[in-house]
């Protein structure tokens, strides 16, 4: 890449970087400070077997990471039809989410209405869904079947449609079920950071690229202004609103400009997995699928005598490991990267049960 380029890429990107981390950062520390005013807190007082703080914490994470993305886009990026769907995803999801924190609304409720209400404006923008040939050149599109409705703004498709909602709501659910042991802003910064990466890696004759790099850069640091607060002790949870917001936009990005959904699972190789191993044992041991427990990864590692922290930084260094291999690998090898990343972390799942459940039973309950 040439040096004026690369100098104009960094200041489209710089300064709308540095206002969403220090505009993230205050409004983390007014929705921690109004919280309490608001019934906005999570008491650990409250039945649920996942529980790990021992003294009440805001919740409402998700209202500083919309806000300071909104403003940063608002401000920065010019209007797009694809930006103006990112935003109003982006807002259905906070919104429930921190009426959620608020009352616990039904999971059933968060997973059929709430999601796919929020991923009819990706659709309706007209988004095109396509994923590299994993077994060769070229790309492969799910446009096959046009339908075209006076009351729609674009024209939609089948089954591109049903798999764009599918692919949003999966990775809201991803992200959802990693948050609990305060992982989540770290994973985060490192899946933007990732398809920021990916995205000029590939922007050569693709403008929207850029818009995908910005918005994914955006996104990053946002996160990490977000992040300090929810590093144990932690001062504030990131919530439904804030697991779905990004859970949400990750999946929208992926999809942009060509498709990145290779990048975002490698990423994310730890909570796929883990949300495929937690969903398959709920339903094996009779259990409703959507309502948590206290048998997911993290909880495995804390079983073997991990603090909270160490956790949280084991999950980081794997993610980034897994950030810098995404970016490094070519499109052709990435299907094949997916499998044994996927591979590896089920070994270290069913590893970790396997030796929780030789610990006496009293160490696996504290």
């Amino acid at each position: 890449m040439p040096i004026q380029q690369l100098i104009s890429l960094m200041t489209q990107i710089a300064l709308p970087l540095f206002f969403a981390f220090f505009s993230g950062w205050l409004f983390t520390k007014g929705v921690i400070k109004l919280a309490p005013h608001f019934q906005l807190m999570d008491d650990p007082r409250r039945k649920h077997p996942a529980i790990l703080h021992r003294r009440p914490v805001a919740r409402g994470g998700g209202l500083p990471l919309f806000l300071s993305f909104f403003l940063t886009t608002f401000l920065f990026l010019p209007r797009s039809a694809y930006l103006l769907a990112i935003w109003a995803g982006s807002f259905i999801n906070v919104l429930v989410g921190t009426i959620d924190d608020r009352v616990d609304l039904s999971p059933k409720i968060r997973l059929f209405v709430t999601l796919p209400l929020a991923t009819l404006p990706v659709i309706l923008a007209g988004i095109n869904m396509t994923v590299s040939n994993p077994l060769g050149n070229g790309i492969i599109s799910f446009r096959w079947i046009p339908l075209n409705l006076s009351f729609l703004p674009a024209t939609v498709y089948l089954p591109e449609a049903l798999l764009l909602m599918f692919w949003i709501i999966w990775m809201c659910n991803v992200v959802n079920w990693t948050k609990g042991a305060s992982q989540l802003p770290g994973i985060a910064v490192v899946a933007f950071l990732a398809l920021g990466g990916v995205s000029l890696k590939y922007q050569a004759g693709n403008p929207h690229q850029i818009e995908t790099a910005q918005l994914s850069l955006i996104l990053a640091a946002g996160s990490l202004a977000f992040l300090p607060f929810n590093f144990p002790p932690e001062r504030i949870f990131p919530g439904f609103g804030g697991s779905t917001f990004i859970g949400f936009n990750l999946a929208v990005l992926s999809v942009l400009s060509g498709g990145k959904l290779a990048a975002a699972l490698l990423v994310l190789g730890i909570p796929v997995v883990d949300m495929f191993l937690s969903f398959a044992r709920r339903i094996r041991e009779g259990k409703n699928p959507l309502y948590g427990d206290r048998g997911h990864l993290y909880h495995l590692f804390l079983d073997l005598g991990l603090t909270k922290k160490q956790v949280i930084v084991v999950y980081w260094l794997i993610t980034l490991g897994l950030g810098f291999f995404a970016l490094g690998l070519e499109r052709e090898k990435k299907l094949f990267a997916i499998v044994f990343v996927f591979l590896l972390t089920s070994m270290i799942f069913l590893t970790a049960r396997w030796l929780v459940g030789r610990l006496p039973r009293k160490t696996t309950q504290t």
